[in-house]
């Protein structure tokens, strides 16, 4: 016995026992296009998929990074942050005003120089006048002595970790002046007897000097912008105590751009100087640029430029340069581009 599985009603779906039977219209129609486009949705993936399958087999495509050199913003001297005015990706013009700092004054330094200075006033010696050069001598006894006194509590301190090494350093700084002008005194009592006016005179516009000098410093003072740039990153809050040197920003500088893009090994017969390219930016901006130079660097690829699947690849570094303007808008450190080569035809790497 042979079953048919084909249905008469397939063929002629309105007609029953050869006769026709008026069937009602659908009361919910499904437009075709509802269909296609359900499918799409659901196909969009593995479509987006294959489209960058075959852009990788038909184009030479590399990541590439935007770069600026950065500079750093470091403390002129031994200060204390009163204010911070610069924002973490800000613009700064060279010259604006990043940083207010009070630097770290010595009172204790201020009174000793200030009695010393008075005692020379008051008892000008005479050429042959000894006994008041060791006036002057035991002033800097006791400034040496205090200063010992000092150190060796800061010391403590510190390997306690109650002090900061730039405290420690800073006692260090204040011990060896009061030792080199307790010697120098020393020095100019066994020379008394000759040419005491002469050193004198020189001692008072030293201290002087001194004096005039840590007065200032009390003064707060201004940190500027040293280039035009973006503010990169920021290491200080209001305040902190700083050493002289320490960095307290670093600046982006917008003057010192450099694209730059990672080739694969066998693209590289692309590369050539003056060779046209197209970057692309997010956002569909494109931008003509050039080959800058020769590359001389292989390096592994920046991990924020790999692709999802790719491993810890090796690529050349070339450097671009646009050869029409960039919008500003564009120029940010680490902002990614893509750089188009041309067509190429690759089934494996």
């Amino acid at each position: 016995m042979k079953v048919k599985f084909d249905s008469p009603k397939s063929k002629n779906p309105d007609a029953k026992d050869g006769l026709k039977v008026p069937y009602a219209p659908a009361k919910r129609v499904f437009p075709k296009w509802r269909w296609f486009l359900v499918v799409l949705i659901v196909c969009s993936p593995f479509l987006y998929f294959m489209f960058k399958i075959g852009s990788g087999l038909f184009f030479s495509i590399s990541p590439g990074v935007l770069q600026m050199e950065r500079v750093a913003v470091t403390s002129p001297r031994a200060c204390v942050v009163e204010s911070v005015s610069a924002r973490q990706g800000e613009i700064a013009k060279a010259g604006d005003v990043l940083f207010t700092i009070k630097p770290t004054s010595q009172p204790e330094r201020l009174q000793v120089l200030k009695a010393e200075r008075d005692a020379l006033l008051e008892y000008y010696p005479a050429p042959s006048d000894a006994p008041r050069l060791k006036e002057l001598l035991s002033l800097a006894k006791q400034e040496l002595e205090y200063r010992r006194k000092i150190l060796k509590d800061t010391e403590e301190l510190f390997e306690k970790g109650a002090a900061t090494r730039a405290e420690l350093n800073s006692a260090k700084s204040a011990f060896a002046l009061a030792a080199a002008n307790y010697i120098r005194l020393k020095d100019e009592l066994a020379k008394s007897e000759t040419a005491v006016d002469l050193q004198y005179e020189v001692r008072l516009k030293q201290l002087e000097a001194e004096i005039k000098a840590l007065e200032m410093a009390e003064k707060p003072m201004d940190v500027t912008s040293p280039v035009n740039g973006i503010i990169a990153e920021i290491f200080v809050v209001p305040n902190q105590n700083l050493a002289q040197g320490d960095v307290l920003a670093t600046v982006a500088d917008r003057d010192s751009v450099t694209f730059v893009t990672y080739v694969e090994p066998e693209d590289l017969h692309f590369v050539s100087v003056g060779r046209p390219v197209s970057l692309r930016f997010p956002g569909g901006k494109v931008i003509k640029a050039k080959v800058k130079e020769m590359p001389t660097r292989a390096q592994t690829v920046p991990p924020e430029l790999r692709d999802p699947f790719s491993e810890n690849e090796v690529a050349v570094k070339v450097v671009l340069e646009p050869i029409e303007p960039v919008p500003a808008n564009l120029l940010m450190e680490g902002m990614p581009f893509s750089t188009h080569w041309g067509f190429h035809f690759k089934f494996w790497k």
